[in-house]
């Protein structure tokens, strides 16, 4: 019975020293696979060490990716385990982005891998990073679903004055309540009205109408939602040559999600801050 125990004994001394061992030589080679790829970028390196499962070509079309996207990208490790032929690998990204209009900005993220081994070659690599906020350092601001459709029916509305092409049916809701502030004598006045949506808007051939929109904050709750914007932009006739020109002024519009799931501007509260300018197009005064 001794005799027995002490193999046991052995063989389970035998098998931890050779598990030490191989989980060593498994670090060692995701160590290799990290500097070669995400250090030297090494393309190649890719399928000279991995398994005929490994997913080479998008593993491939991932290291192009971002490599485009980041010409200096870089992974450094941070902390590696291993356990059997698994390694976890906590890892930190950094790169300075070529994709037009954030040229030079430098992102710094977080991720973790789970890489499993077989035979010395890399069989799977299970990662996640945190893309949110890669992109926030980025610039980007992200936003939901339905704040994007709101502000779409903003600039839609003043498009249609651009255009022509203005279709009060498409904009507004069964009702519309507008309070605005005169630039001139800084009086308010409103008007109501329950039909707006059946008025066909009467567009004139001698309009010049120009409104840049800059959207300052959005809020939606359930169906209704409320815009802040500035805006810069001007009125002309071209036939008589007068018009009105504003600059930064800030507008306040309400908007409502009809039966239909379609957004209308059910309200506006026009000229809420600083004096605009009345301007006579004629003289430029």
């Amino acid at each position: 019975m001794k005799l027995i125990n002490l193999v046991v004994a052995v063989l389970a001394l035998s098998c931890g020293v050779v598990s030490a061992q191989d989980t060593a030589a498994n670090k060692d080679v995701l160590g290799r696979w990290i500097k070669a790829i995400w250090q030297d970028h090494d393309r190649n390196y890719i399928k000279h060490n991995s398994t005929g499962d490994f997913p080479v070509e998008n593993y491939e079309a991932w290291f192009d990716s971002i490599t485009t996207t980041y010409p200096d990208a870089r992974v450094e490790i941070l902390h590696m385990l291993a356990e059997g032929d698994e390694v976890a690998l906590h890892w930190e990204f950094t790169g300075t982005s070529s994709l037009r209009g954030t040229e030079g900005r430098s992102i710094k993220v977080p991720g973790l891998s789970i890489v499993k081994m077989e035979n010395g070659k890399i069989a799977s690599d299970v990662f996640a990073y945190n893309d949110l906020e890669g992109h926030r350092q980025l610039g980007f601001t992200l936003r939901a679903p339905e704040e994007d459709r709101v502000r779409k029916v903003i600039l839609d509305f003043h498009a249609g004055l651009k255009n022509g092409t203005h279709d009060n049916a498409e904009i507004y809701d069964e009702t519309y309540l507008r309070v605005w502030n005169n630039p001139v004598t800084g009086e308010w006045s409103s008007d109501f009205s329950d039909a707006i949506h059946t008025t066909p808007w009467r567009a004139s051939e001698f309009t010049d109408y120009e409104s840049n929109v800059e959207f300052l904050d959005t809020k939606v709750q359930g169906d209704d939602a409320i815009v802040q914007v500035r805006e810069t932009g001007h009125y002309r006739n071209t036939e008589t040559g007068e018009g009105n020109a504003w600059t930064d002024v800030p507008n306040i519009w309400l908007l409502h999600k009809n039966t239909s799931d379609n957004w209308k501007i059910v309200g506006a509260l026009l000229g809420v801050g600083p004096k605009v300018e009345k301007t006579n197009y004629d003289d430029g005064s």
